[in-house]
């Protein structure tokens, strides 16, 4: 049987929207490791109030300079 969270569709991650990084994580259903590999590589999260964000912008960004072609 599948989990919960594979048998749930990602979100979407829009253009000029922000969101709170908890979120953008949960819709790309990154772990906890891939979000902070990301963030490693490069992914822009702001803090506000000790609260982590990022933009839609940043994370299309990031995906497109750093994820590969499928073939």
């Amino acid at each position: 049987m599948p989990s919960t969270q594979e048998s749930k569709p990602a979100g979407e991650i829009l253009p000029g929207v922000l969101y709170h990084y908890p979120e953008a994580c949960r819709r790309l259903r990154w772990s906890a490791t891939a979000a902070r590999s990301a963030r490693r590589k490069g992914l822009s999260v702001r803090y506000v109030a000790n609260r982590a964000y990022v933009s839609g912008d940043e994370l299309i960004r990031f995906i497109l300079e750093t994820g590969k072609e499928a073939k």
